[in-house]
């Protein structure tokens, strides 16, 4: 039913909308302000942590599966990529170790053997290219512990390195403004301006497009219901590899949706806030590191990205009282 005319207001003046998006500022006191707010810190929820390998740590099983099977080509692998990459393709995933075995064996016969298949656990580290044969599974954990340490420390530098440049960029900044300043007073003659940064930003290297995989590496037709998987992977240097990967399989889904909720709750863990975690399709040859701008189901924390430049939230409240459905003019 439509509303009667003397549901109206009687004067628009009546319908109230306040907004609030918080006072105006220079652009000097919006960096003064930038400069005064604690610096983000990427917390180490393992510092303190007593209990052999920590940065090692495993998850809570999700679903019924455990054990994936998985082809492996690249570097330090029997079969390697002509673009001398790492691609990794998940087969299919298990409740049990007899089932993986079996699935294993029906997957040889059916594709003659045309890649190797490897057995691992779901929601355990594991890394590329695997460790040599004299490396037992305990010796490849205090490594890649080891590994994932020494990266919470990187970053740290990294991170004190970038507000050291970030502050004499700034100094450098107010310096020139300074100048244009005592010039605009008559303090200074004209041809003492100066422009020139005393830290020019450095230029990146053009680097082509690089090959993809080809045709020769096509796609499975699926083992089981579940078609999508959560990966969270790091780059890290090994001792036998320069150039390593240690990466986990968090977990396969029927469904995007649900492995996509999966990635969000793993990346609100800050266990995880070192990683780089997505969702990727089973039964698909995927790079290694995965070409985050290349796949489709990278998803970024709207609220990180929000912290990471800075934003103010705005608050918008609308003043309903005098707003009705309006009559219906036909």
């Amino acid at each position: 039913m439509a509303a009667s005319s003397t549901d109206l207001p009687a004067d628009l003046n009546d319908v109230n909308a306040n907004y609030s998006v918080g006072n105006a500022m220079t652009y000097e006191q919006m960096m003064k302000q930038r400069q005064s707010e604690t610096e983000y810190e990427l917390y180490n929820p393992f510092e303190e942590k007593q209990e052999t390998n920590p940065y090692v740590f495993e998850d809570k099983p999700i679903g019924a599966r455990r054990y994936a099977l998985l082809n492996l080509v690249g570097p330090g692998l029997p079969q390697t990529h002509e673009g001398g990459k790492t691609f990794i393709k998940l087969k299919g995933a298990t409740t049990t170790i007899n089932q993986a075995k079996t699935l294993a064996n029906a997957l040889h016969e059916r594709e003659e053997k045309k890649y190797g298949i490897y057995l691992t656990e779901l929601f355990k580290f594991i890394c590329l290219p695997p460790p040599p044969a004299d490396v037992s599974i305990a010796d490849a954990d205090v490594v890649m512990n080891e590994c994932i340490k020494r990266s919470y420390n990187e970053y740290t530098t990294k991170r004190d390195d970038f507000n050291t440049r970030k502050k004499a960029m700034m100094d450098d900044l107010a310096r020139q403004n300074k100048i244009t300043e005592r010039i605009a007073a008559g303090e200074l003659p004209a041809e003492a301006a100066d422009s020139k940064s005393l830290f020019p930003e450095t230029q990146p290297d053009h680097k082509e497009e690089e090959d993809r995989p080809g045709e020769s590496m096509e796609k499975d037709i699926p083992t089981s219901s579940e078609h999508y998987v959560v990966i969270a992977t790091l780059m890290s240097a090994l001792p036998w590899a320069d150039k390593g990967v240690i990466y986990k399989l968090c977990g396969v889904f029927e469904t995007e949706e649900k492995a996509v909720a999966h990635m969000k709750d793993l990346k609100r863990s800050s266990k995880y806030k070192l990683f780089d975690v997505t969702v990727a399709e089973m039964y698909s040859w995927l790079e290694m590191p995965p070409p985050y701008e290349v796949i489709e189901n990278v998803h970024y924390d709207s609220n990180k990205l929000t912290e990471a430049l800075g934003q103010r939230k705005q608050k918008i409240e609308i003043d309903q009282s005098g707003l009705h459905e309006p009559a219906d003019l036909t």
